[in-house]
């Protein structure tokens, strides 16, 4: 388990979340709301589809 994974907000630009991905070297992002809540996962596969 991850200590302290990645996150985005929604509101977040689709672009400025795959550089999170490539700048950690990871390849998915927790997606939350603005008060910090669970809203989704977002994997690098999705974006590349998108």
């Amino acid at each position: 388990m991850t200590r302290s994974p990645k996150t985005v907000f929604l509101s977040d630009r689709i672009i400025d979340a795959e550089a999170l991905m490539h700048r950690h070297k990871i390849h998915s992002l927790i997606v939350v709301d603005q008060a910090g809540k669970l809203a989704g996962i977002v994997e690098l596969y999705d974006l590349m589809r998108g």
